[in-house]
């Protein structure tokens, strides 16, 4: 029987695709807070990926989108510098 996928990887997929999509319109280098900002004009989300943690501030689907890049980025699929993510 197969697991279903947690909320956050679901999140994740969503973001991370919209991400490299975005990136790829862009010529393969735009600034991060612009990335974020595409996709939080052409994504619909959810009360619970719009969740602002008390703690932190942060939304999210914003830190899901953070943490699972930081493994794009390890398997080489683009490179953060000086406040642009780039294609490689």
């Amino acid at each position: 029987m197969a697991r279903a996928k947690s909320k956050s990887k679901i999140i994740a997929e969503k973001t991370v695709f919209a991400m490299f999509k975005i990136l790829k319109e862009n010529g393969g280098e735009l600034r991060g807070k612009e990335v974020v900002g595409e996709i939080r004009d052409t994504l619909a989300f959810n009360e619970y990926e719009e969740h602002r943690y008390e703690k932190t501030g942060y939304i999210r689907w914003e830190s899901i989108l953070h943490f699972y890049t930081i493994d794009c980025m390890k398997a080489g699929f683009f490179k953060k510098k000086q406040r642009t993510l780039d294609i490689d």
